[in-house]
């Protein structure tokens, strides 16, 4: 496990999602992550909205990119805004590339 990727899912929960959401199965091509995209742009029930930002993550996948995830997750955090988390703050951490999904 990495610290950016997407989250890793129970076998049970991710077979199910791979036989309901076609490409799911592609989150499995890189290393799962404590935090990623997904958990700070998604609606968290949303899996296809999820799946949306694990494949543009892997897509976009650099040290940078990773780095403002971290940042940004650790920021979240702290504050204690896991509820609110959305489109503001990734601006503010230059994640704009990813608000058009």
């Amino acid at each position: 496990m990495s610290f950016v990727g997407p989250r890793p899912l129970a076998v049970k929960e991710q077979r199910t999602y791979e036989q309901t959401i076609e490409g799911f199965d592609k989150r499995l091509s890189v290393m799962p992550g404590l935090t990623g995209l997904g958990q700070l742009c998604a609606d968290r029930l949303d899996k296809k909205e999820w799946l949306k930002y694990d494949l543009a993550y892997i897509e976009k996948m650099s040290p940078w990119l990773d780095l403002k995830i971290v940042l940004l997750s650790a920021l979240v955090t702290i504050l204690g805004r896991w509820d609110r988390r959305g489109a503001r703050a990734l601006l503010k951490w230059g994640l704009k590339e990813f608000m058009d999904l």
